[in-house]
């Protein structure tokens, strides 16, 4: 038992004037047992948060940090108290054996160490190595001193689990990446592949790092050690080839596809080929032509990579495709939509025809909901690719209005013998018409009607016109618009008691009228 525990407890015994209580405290002296009740123990959450604090390896010395960012040997050297006089590891056999003499400098102490001078298994705050920063910044020299120094360094990882291989893959330093994995390969008991298969916190290989910043050097230096890595996807399940499609990065595309077993996986299910038709008609055809199979995958909601260029209205790119894979165009998604719904969707009406040309019967494909592509053509705009359009366009857009470009364009269902479209219902009975006027999309009812042929008098399953869907819209001027036009081509309601019509009443605007 401590005895200044005790006497502490019997001063304060004495100091109530309880005899008993110091009668007690006095029996207790010599008892062991005892000092557990006088002594708490230590806390448990203290005593982690210490470890974490008081790591083993050391804060990196800000003076050997900046002498390995700069790639100064003798700084380094000095700092870490080394003989002036090192044996350089020889390029042609690769010894790495090195002379450590104690020197004054050694024995006087460093200047951010009090204890003694910095020493090899220093880390940064995002536990970088020496090795990590020297990789990095491609200073060949004093990394082939520290390997020397410790081997154990090539296999080291930081806060991120990257190695010293990860971050010259990231920053191109391919000549360093020769270096690392030849060094690993002559004194590691797993040989280079010991560094070449280490992944990040991310899952991301040295490759994934090398290609994500387009460095083609050093993706041509890692696929000729390591093509297998090529195969691999990091826990996004995004592969190296993905990665280059998104960049654009022509280059290393090629490279990556010079052997067949490379992934090109992508997230949420898609793979290259959905990047790639976004904006990259070169690399479109290269994946094509490496494996046309790709453009039948579905992503997670069902879309091939036919539905992504239907989208983006790239004619060249939706053209390439159905060259290449015309049966791409009958995939539907999740929704059961198309790739021609699709262009319907976004008024591509010249991938529309595009389309239609190259697969005649594909006007018959209809979603989940029945309806085919003139359904989904008369309905508003839902996004279009602002790229593509003029400040004025883009401004008409955002209002959900159509800039020139669209308004007045329409697809002449002569051409393809497709007046038979125009009436077709979908599940609930409902026409192109029927869906124009709901929406209220006045220049789409006169086209259907006056140059479509659209009939006015087809009745859905409620038994109801496009002209009671017209007045039962709750805005006034969508209301007005569609009523009008349809009105205009002698449209006419479904048959219901007259008795029993109901009026066009907005309660908000009835409201605003009131007062």
């Amino acid at each position: 038992m401590s005895v200044d525990l005790l006497a502490n407890a019997l001063r304060k015994a004495r100091d109530l004037e309880d005899e008993n209580l110091y009668a007690a405290l006095q029996l207790a002296e010599g008892d062991e047992r005892w000092n557990v009740l006088l002594c708490p123990p230590l806390d448990p959450a203290r005593c982690e948060m210490d470890v974490q604090l008081f790591d083993e390896r050391q804060v990196m010395c800000p003076d050997l940090y900046q002498a390995t960012i700069s790639g100064s040997m003798n700084r380094v050297n000095k700092l870490l108290g080394l003989a002036d006089e090192i044996t350089r590891i020889n390029d042609a056999s690769h010894d790495v054996k090195v002379v450590l003499e104690d020197t004054p400098e050694k024995k006087s102490g460093g200047k951010f160490h009090g204890d003694g001078l910095c020493t090899l298994r220093e880390v940064t705050a995002g536990k970088n190595t020496m090795l990590h920063i020297a990789a990095e910044q491609g200073h060949v020299e004093l990394a082939k001193q520290l390997i020397s120094m410790d081997n154990t360094l090539l296999t080291s990882e930081n806060s991120r689990n990257k190695t010293p291989l990860h971050l010259p893959a990231r920053a191109g330093k391919h000549n360093i990446i020769f270096l690392i994995v030849l060094l690993a390969q002559q004194s590691l008991t797993r040989g280079a592949f010991q560094v070449l298969s280490k992944r990040s916190t991310d899952g991301d290989t040295v490759l994934h790092e090398a290609v994500r910043n387009g460095h083609e050097d050093s993706v041509q230096v890692i696929m000729t050690l390591a093509p297998a890595l090529s195969a691999e996807v990091n826990n996004a399940s995004i592969s190296p080839l993905y990665l280059a499609v998104v960049r654009k990065s022509v280059g290393v595309v090629k490279t990556l596809l010079e052997y067949k077993h490379t992934s090109a996986a992508g997230p949420k299910k898609q793979n290259a080929l959905h990047a790639a038709v976004l904006g990259s008609p070169e690399i479109t055809s290269m994946l094509l032509r490496w494996r046309a199979e790709l453009a039948y995958e579905r992503d997670d909601s069902g879309s091939t990579p036919l539905h992504y260029a239907a989208s983006d209205g790239d004619v060249a790119v939706v053209q390439t495709i159905l060259d290449r894979v015309p049966l791409a165009v009958y995939i539907r998604d999740e929704e059961g939509s198309s790739p021609l719904h699709v262009a319907a969707q976004m008024c591509h009406y010249s991938t529309i025809d595009s389309i239609i040309d190259r697969c005649p019967h594909s006007f018959e494909l209809r979603d989940n909901q029945g309806r085919n592509f003139l359904h989904i053509l008369v309905q508003p705009v839902r996004e279009i690719n602002f790229s593509r359009y003029s400040l004025i366009e883009k401004l008409l857009l955002s209002l959900g209005l159509k800039p020139p470009a669209i308004i007045g364009k329409q697809i002449n269902l002569d051409r393809y013998g497709l007046k038979k479209i125009v009436n077709e219902r979908d599940n609930k009975g409902n026409t192109p018409l029927h869906w124009a006027s709901m929406f209220g999309t006045s220049t789409k009812i006169m086209e259907l009607i006056e140059i479509q042929k659209a009939d006015t008098t087809v009745i859905n399953n409620e038994g109801k016109t496009a002209l009671d869907h017209a007045i039962s819209q709750d805005s006034f001027s969508l209301m007005a618009r569609s009523t009008l036009s349809l009105f205009t081509c002698g449209a006419t309601f479904g048959p219901q008691r007259q008795d029993k019509l109901e009026n066009w009443k907005n309660k908000e605007l009835t409201k605003l009228l009131r007062i």
